[in-house]
């Protein structure tokens, strides 16, 4: 339900509290206090601006093997949410096995051989020449192996942060050259939405700070708080309206073009009128977002006052214990008593 919000009317007259009364009604007790009087109504306008907005990606990641062979098996579909070092997908392992193995053979042969001209060396057998390349032929055939297995892993994609695939550029069984897209990935759980606004409002958004909140068009009744990220520079050049981007909180999987509301709570008087003139609270007291005081409620009918307990929400702008139409003391409200006769203060006209 959305809150009941107040507006300020005009100052009472006699005539217009007189209205449907006879003449002899009408007619204000002369022993009677004049008083400035406001009237209150209420009103269901929206409190905020509205806005058409959609859900935007945060960078793409797209994600490839880093070495090329045959796709052999993909083991998630477009859309899928998948959480971070989950496998997405695999090469044809068959190469890069058989290569594994391969190097660990002549890893073997040139560890054997240095570890003879090791032994040859300490006898004086063989030059240091000689034993240095052994050496070498060692070193160089244990990077072979560590460069085969790290390749072996690359067959493999995992999921580098949690997030959703949003598209897929590949089938099995296609053959993919190193750094050759498969997946592009967005993490969803930094989410942003983009809206296009008019210059008014981006030139507000830059220099104030409102409340903003995102509803999604399948969950209307959650709204997502939102933040600013930033206000596009230049307007587009067909509608004039700039780019704004912003920041959702949210546990929910939004897929980008995903459609909503942009709400704009402005906190400025430009949009927000407190329903009870300063003048009409006899006590008041601040608790947070909340104002709690006394105000003076005029009777039409005995033409007298008493005091009503008011709360005012300065978030909301909603009030509880006054209703619609009632009739509230707006200036010198420390001069009058309970009970007192009042009657309401009319401008006297010149000759």
């Amino acid at each position: 339900m959305k809150p009941t919000y107040l507006i300020l009317i005009s100052t009472l007259s006699a005539a217009l509290l007189g209205c449907g009364q006879s003449q002899s009604q009408t007619l204000a007790d002369p022993s009677s206090k004049p008083v400035k009087l406001t009237q209150v109504q209420f009103n269901s306008s929206t409190p905020y601006q509205q806005l058409v907005a959609e859900v935007t990606t945060t960078t793409p990641t797209p994600l490839s093997f880093r070495v090329g062979g045959e796709l052999q098996s993909i083991i998630v579909e477009m859309g899928q949410t998948v959480e971070k070092g989950q496998l997405l997908a695999q090469l044809d392992p068959t190469d890069f096995e058989l290569n594994l193995e391969a190097t660990r053979i002549q890893r073997d042969q040139a560890k054997a051989s240095f570890a003879r001209a090791q032994q040859l060396f300490t006898q004086q057998l063989v030059s240091k020449d000689a034993f240095d390349q052994a050496e070498s032929a060692y070193q160089q055939a244990q990077a072979a192996v560590e460069q085969a297995q790290t390749d072996l892993s690359y067959s493999k994609i995992y999921a580098p942060f949690s997030g959703v695939i949003t598209l897929r550029h590949a089938s099995t069984h296609q053959v993919l050259g190193p750094y050759q897209p498969l997946f592009t990935l967005v993490d969803n759980h930094h989410q942003q939405i983009s809206s296009w606004v008019p210059v008014t409002i981006a030139s507000r958004l830059r220099g104030q700070q409102p409340e903003l909140a995102f509803v999604s068009d399948t969950q209307p009744k959650h709204p997502m708080p939102a933040h600013l990220v930033k206000v596009a520079s230049e307007p587009d050049v067909d509608t004039n309206t700039y780019q704004v981007t912003l920041a959702i909180d949210t546990d929910l999987a939004l897929k980008p073009g995903h459609s909503g509301e942009l709400q704009i709570y402005w906190n400025d008087s430009a949009t927000q009128v407190s329903p009870i003139p300063h003048g009409a609270w006899i006590s008041l007291e601040q608790n947070n977002a909340e104002q709690h005081g006394e105000v003076w409620l005029f009777d039409s009918q005995t033409q007298t006052i008493s005091r009503r307990h008011v709360t005012l929400d300065t978030v909301t702008n909603t009030v509880t214990g006054l209703k619609n139409g009632d009739w509230v003391v707006s200036s010198g409200v420390q001069q009058l008593s309970e009970g007192q006769k009042v009657r309401p203060w009319t401008r006297e006209r010149g000759i």
